[in-house]
């Protein structure tokens, strides 16, 4: 026979806590915020087979690594964006939204950065893109242009919160014993 004590309010308490926060987690939720996704773009440009760049840079041009875009995946319509190229080219403004669909970045007439999915932007979750950028009327386009979605930071805070609250309720069990 064990000299094991009841549950005391307060373990009833951090169990309670944990279960809803490991429950919150399970549920999905419908909030319109929902709808905004933020993706990490991967890629490189690479030169259309009929142009040839003096220069080697221009040969194979990858997409930044800190580079991320904001779409409302609702409505289509990009709600934020840094697009870095290794050139040093930063496209940190909202793009125009063309009829096509297409998300278009022009900082100076001769550079411009389009981004294309032939299924739209609505309910986009992620995957390869078309993506065209042009300097001095000289057309490059990269068929490897990926968008990853970020995680969301509200689910892995209450993901830790549930651990945290279950450790606690371990430590707190070991004391009383």
């Amino acid at each position: 026979m064990s000299n094991r004590k009841p549950f005391s309010r307060q373990n009833t308490c951090l169990v309670a806590v944990a279960l809803l926060a490991l429950f919150t987690l399970a549920v999905p939720s419908t909030a319109t915020a929902d709808t905004i996704e933020t993706f990490d773009v991967t890629g490189s440009f690479y030169p259309l087979t009929n142009v040839s760049f003096t220069s080697p840079a221009l040969q194979n041009l990858p997409i930044g690594p800190d580079s991320i875009i904001t779409i409302d995946t609702t409505t289509g319509l990009c709600a934020g964006s840094v697009l870095v190229l290794s050139s040093g080219e930063e496209f940190g403004f909202l793009p125009t939204f063309n009829q096509d669909g297409n998300y278009a970045w022009s900082d100076v007439p001769e550079h411009t950065l389009e981004l294309s999915n032939p299924a739209g932007f609505k309910g986009f979750t992620g995957g390869p893109i078309e993506a065209r950028y042009n300097i001095f009327s000289l057309p490059t386009i990269s068929f490897n242009t990926v968008l990853t979605p970020v995680p969301e930071p509200a689910s892995i805070c209450m993901l830790g919160a549930g651990l945290l609250s279950l450790m606690g309720l371990t430590l707190l069990r070991k004391r009383v014993a």
